[in-house]
């Protein structure tokens, strides 16, 4: 883990690669999860909640990385782990995402988790609608407002909404 926060550092700071939404490119992204955090999150939470008298930590940790595979439409794909407490899961994501005019990324894709302990698969079909501040040549910030739709049966469909904080390293 070490390594891998000293690479990003130093990619930032030196700049290595220039950026952006090119073909052939590359990208890793970490987003925080702001909002109602999905079953299938390949992103980063934290939340605790007191259900009577325990107090349940809930947390999850992931990251996605794209390929170009033409001017501003990359293919992505995400694993994540999330725990709390009880259950543990592992979460996938698998969609495009299209940087329009190179500022406004639009991603649409397919989620969803493996559950051990309760046999359970949610999937999801997610839309996620941004905005990315470049700070340089080859990282942006981007904020985004996240909608996932559950298409399983026995999980909710009114949807899970999400305001989500990416970081995203352009290689």
């Amino acid at each position: 883990m070490k390594k891998i926060i000293f690479l990003v550092i130093t990619m930032i700071t030196f700049g290595i690669t220039t950026a952006q939404t090119e073909k052939g490119h590359l990208f890793l992204e970490v987003n925080t999860n702001l909002g109602a955090a999905s079953p299938s999150s390949t992103g980063f939470s934290f939340s605790t909640e007191k259900v009577g008298s325990t107090t349940v930590t809930q947390y999850s940790v992931g990251a996605e990385a794209g390929y170009f595979l033409m001017e501003g439409l990359a293919l992505k794909l995400g694993v994540g782990y999330g725990d709390d407490s009880v259950n543990s899961v592992l979460g996938f994501k698998i969609g495009a995402k299209y940087y329009l005019q190179d500022k406004f990324p639009i991603q649409l894709d397919l989620n969803g988790s493996y559950n051990k302990v309760l046999f359970a698969n949610p999937m999801y079909v997610g839309l996620q609608v941004g905005y990315a501040f470049f700070i340089g040549d080859n990282v942006s910030i981007e904020p985004a407002v996240r909608y996932d739709y559950s298409v399983n049966d026995q999980y909710s469909t009114e949807g899970i909404i999400q305001l989500n904080l990416g970081l995203v390293l352009h290689l």
